[in-house]
């Protein structure tokens, strides 16, 4: 039995059946890649240290901060994933992460603190709140209840 490869018979293969290869490969990625998915093993909780920047923070050195973290050996060896997200104020999904308990770390302002504090020292209710007590209150509220 004549078996071999010539360059006739390499040549009849792919001219007839290369969208058949193309279809086996996309199929053999796709396969690959779920089993990869279904068998790999998932973060948990602690793990993954996530922080966020209100909206009312711009963060101009988010990459700078990161390495800091990361090569300072700030976290223990368990922590696997480091990550960060910017707040928008038109899609401030900032409650919707905290109420699925996502999220260590909220970097937000304290302006007008110290007309806050005076006020209070005064013994009168501020204008204003402080943007920062407004999530903190927001937290407290979700824990307690």
């Amino acid at each position: 039995m004549d078996n071999r490869i010539t360059r006739k018979r390499l040549s009849d293969l792919l001219s007839y059946e290369w969208i058949m290869m193309i279809i086996i490969c996309v199929i053999s990625i796709v396969v690959w890649e779920l089993a990869y998915t279904v068998g790999s093993v998932k973060l948990t909780a602690g793990q993954n240290f996530r922080y966020y920047f209100d909206y009312t923070i711009y963060p101009a050195n988010n990459s700078e901060l990161k390495r800091e973290l990361i090569y300072k050996n700030t976290f223990s060896y368990d922590v696997l994933k480091l990550s960060s997200e910017a707040i928008s104020q038109d899609n401030n999904v900032l409650a919707d992460r905290l109420s699925i308990q996502e999220g260590d770390v909220i970097f937000t302002d304290a302006v007008g603190l110290d007309e806050y504090r005076q006020a209070v020292n005064k013994g009168e209710i501020p204008k204003e709140r402080v943007r920062a007590f407004s999530i903190i209150d927001y937290i407290d509220y979700k824990v307690a209840s």
